[in-house]
C-alpha cells in the first residue's frame, strides 16, 4: 500500500491534533513477533517471548483494523524477524485493504522470490538491517548471515518494479564503523534507494573513540557526494558524533506526546518502543479506546526515562519532513494535492 488518500488524510489529522495539544498517534511499531531466525550479539528478543504468546492471525487481524480505526497512518512491523510469522502476508494484505502505509524492518535472509513479490505488493518501503560489510555483519549476526542477506536484498531489488522504496538500516559496531562509507557506496551502486544508519546501544559495540572523526568525515564526504542517499543532514551527523563520543543521551524524547506507541506481539500497546510503559491491550479494549483514556502516569514515567535511542538523534524529531524514513518526495506531491 503506497501513499493515498487515506495514508494523507490520517497524517494531516494527527499534524492537526497535534497543533491543538490532542494526542494523535503518527506511527505505531508493531513486534509482530519476537522470534528470529538469528541470534545476534547482545540481542534477546529471540529468547524473551515465546510464540504461544503471540497474537493469531484472527486478533492480528483485528489489531490492524483498530489501527485503521484509531486513525494512525503508518504500521511499522517489526520483531525478531517478521517474516517468521507464516500468515504475515495474509496479515499485510489485510492492512493494505484498510489504506495503511505500510513498512517492514527485516534482516532479508527470508526474502526469496515469492516474498519479494508480496513485499512489493502490500510495503510502500522495505528497509533491511545490515550490520556493515561481511566481517563485520557476521561478527554480530553468525557466519554467513551477510551472504543470506545480501542475496534477499538482491532479489528484491530484481523483483520491485511498481516503486516499493528499498532502503538499508548499516548496523554501527566497532568493526563496522570504518568500513561503512566503502559498504554506502557499494549499496547505492546496487540500486539501494537511500540508507541510514543505526549505532548497536551495547557498550561493548560502540566504536574507538579516536576512530570516530576520520569516519565521520568520510560520512560528510559522502553525503555531500550522493546528496540524498543517506538519511542524514549535518545535524544528525553532529549528533551521531556526540552519541559515539560520550555515553550520556540528548534531551529528546516524542514518545512523551504518544506519536510514536508501540504494540507487543501479545497486543500490548505501550507508550515507547524501546521501553515497556504500558497503556493497555487490545484485547480488553479497542485502540482508539486505549488511546483516548488520560495516560498522564505513563508519560510521566516515559519523560523521567535517563535515555533511549529515541533522545538520541535529530533525524527522530523530523517525522513531518521524513516519517521514519517513509516518504519520499513523490509521496510529499501527492500529499499536497489530496
Amino acid at each position: 500500500m503506497k501513499f493515498g488518500a487515506r495514508t494523507g488524510y490520517r497524517l494531516l489529522r494527527a499534524l492537526a491534533f497535534a497543533r491543538v495539544g490532542r494526542k494523535a498517534p503518527v506511527f505505531c511499531s508493531w513486534f509482530v513477533t519476537h522470534r528470529c531466525n538469528l541470534k545476534c550479539r547482545g540481542c534477546i528478543y529471540y529468547e524473551g517471548f515465546p510464540k504461544e504468546k503471540e497474537m493469531d492471525t484472527a486478533a492480528a487481524r483485528a489489531l490492524i483494523d483498530g489501527v485503521a480505526d484509531a486513525g494512525i497512518p503508518f504500521l511499522i512491523y517489526l520483531g525478531g524477524e517478521p517474516l517468521v510469522r507464516r500468515d504475515i502476508h495474509e496479515l499485510t494484505a489485510h492492512a493494505g485493504s484498510r489504506g495503511i502505509y505500510q513498512v517492514m524492518f527485516t534482516n532479508g535472509i527470508r526474502v526469496d522470490e515469492k516474498t519479494a513479490g508480496a513485499l512489493c505488493r502490500d510495503m510502500a518501503k522495505v528497509i533491511f538491517s545490515i550490520d556493515g560489510p561481511e566481517r563485520a555483519n557476521d561478527w554480530v549476526r553468525g557466519k554467513g548471515s551477510f551472504a543470506r542477506a545480501m542475496g534477499g536484498l538482491k532479489t528484491f531489488l530484481e523483483k520491485r518494479s511498481d516503486g516499493t522504496g528499498c532502503y538499508v538500516s548499516v548496523g554501527i559496531n566497532r568493526r563496522s564503523w570504518p568500513l561503512i562509507p566503502e559498504f554506502l557506496a557499494e549499496l547505492r551502486a546496487m540500486g539501494v534507494d537511500r540508507a541510514k544508519l543505526q549505532p548497536n546501544f551495547l557498550p561493548g559495540h560502540r566504536p574507538d573513540e579516536a576512530g570516530v572523526g576520520p569516519t565521520l568525515s568520510a560520512l560528510r564526504k559522502f553525503a555531500a557526494s550522493h546528496p540524498g542517499f543517506m538519511t542524514a543532514d549535518e545535524r544528525f551527523v553532529q549528533d551521531l558524533g556526540t552519541f559515539l563520543r560520550r555515553d550520556s543521551n540528548l534531551d529528546f524524547c516524542g514518545a512523551t506526546m504518544l506519536s510514536h506507541i508501540a504494540i507487543t506481539a501479545d497486543g500490548t500497546v505501550s507508550a515507547c518502543c524501546d521501553h515497556f510503559v504500558p497503556l493497555g491491550h487490545v484485547r480488553d479494549k479497542p485502540l482508539k479506546d486505549i488511546l483516548k483514556k488520560d495516560h498522564t502516569v505513563a508519560l510521566r514515567k516515559v519523560a523521567e526515562c535517563p535515555g533511549c535511542v529515541r533522545q538520541d538523534f535529530f533525524l527522530y524529531r523530523r517525522f513531518a519532513l521524513d516519517p521514519l524514513w517513509t516518504l519520499r518526495p513523490a509521496d510529499f506531491r501527492a500529499l499536497r494535492n489530496l
